[in-house]
């Protein structure tokens, strides 16, 4: 029996003379030029969820970048607490000598403490699940760095530089739904409680 194929939600793109083809992809990808061996992608010192919006090639440590979702959903549980843009709060904070004498103050930016809570609850849940799962399942892909990696829990120097780490942050989260997606659906089943 011939199998069909519908072309109209997917992509062809032809490269240095060869035809990659994409059945559910309809944006434009750049196809990068194969690499000699797997390099760990989080070792780049200036990380950003953009950088894993374009196709990799397939390694076994990181076959995961693959269900990283271009355009995530924070509606639904358990990522509620980041559909929003967290307040920005300005703080103060002063230092003192030995005698208890004000020497200095600084005012810094910073999440709102409910929400550092909120945010920090939930990255403890997707790593305890992406754990889970890797245990369950044997799987050996190595685990992004955690969304606090990038500060949100921290207070900063300017209103722009806590709202960036925020941002960055947030996006992040939606590198270990990729984690967490790839995992389960290599899995027939996975009872999540």
């Amino acid at each position: 029996m011939a199998q069909t194929f519908d072309y109209s939600n997917g992509s062809a793109v032809v490269q240095g003379g060869i035809i990659y083809y994409s059945p559910n992809c309809t944006r434009p990808v750049v196809i990068p030029s194969r690499p000699v061996y797997s390099s760990d992608p989080f070792r780049n010192r200036r990380l950003d969820a953009s950088m894993f919006k374009q196709p990799v090639w397939w390694s076994d440590g990181w076959a995961w970048q693959s269900f990283i979702p271009l355009s995530p959903s924070f509606v639904f549980t358990p990522f509620e607490p980041l559909c929003a843009m967290p307040r920005i709060e300005e703080v103060t904070f002063t230092y003192t000598n030995e005698q208890s004498e004000d020497i200095r103050r600084e005012t810094r930016f910073r999440m709102n403490e409910d929400d550092i809570r909120r945010w920090s609850l939930e990255e403890k849940r997707i790593i305890q699940v992406a754990r889970a799962i890797q245990l369950r399942y044997g799987i050996s892909a190595t685990l992004p760095p955690e969304p606090s990696s990038f500060h949100f829990d921290r207070a900063h120097k300017t209103h722009k530089v806590a709202k960036r780490m925020i941002c960055l942050s947030r996006e992040w989260f939606a590198i270990w739904m990729g984690f967490v997606s790839t995992s389960l659906s290599s899995q027939d089943y996975f009872p999540y409680r």
